[in-house]
């Protein structure tokens, strides 16, 4: 499998991002968050490969995905900014809010 970078270059107009580029999961990724480092400082997120699987491996539709320590490689960060954007609808409709 070939992961791919995720764009952490933007093609954005400089300001704000499109409609577009806010639309795409990847772009987002890798140009908007921030988080906060083991040192303190804040940073922009740079999606490590095992987090850019599981952003891949979610894009091509599948339900489930087996990571083994998935919190030490960060999958528990990518999971949340996943679910917190969300629309509320798809929220509502996935079997985790059940």
């Amino acid at each position: 499998m070939t992961v791919r970078p995720l764009p952490h270059t933007s093609s954005a107009p400089a300001g704000k991002p499109s409609e577009r580029h806010l639309k795409d999961f990847r772009w987002r990724l890798a140009n908007l968050y921030h988080i906060k480092t083991k040192s303190g400082r804040t940073e922009l997120l740079k999606p490590n490969e095992a987090q850019v699987r599981v952003v891949d491996t979610l894009a091509a539709g599948k339900r489930r995905l087996l990571t083994p320590k998935a919190r030490e490689q960060g999958i528990s960060t990518i999971s949340f900014i996943r679910v917190r954007t969300l629309p509320e609808s798809a929220r509502d409709a996935s079997p985790a809010s059940r």
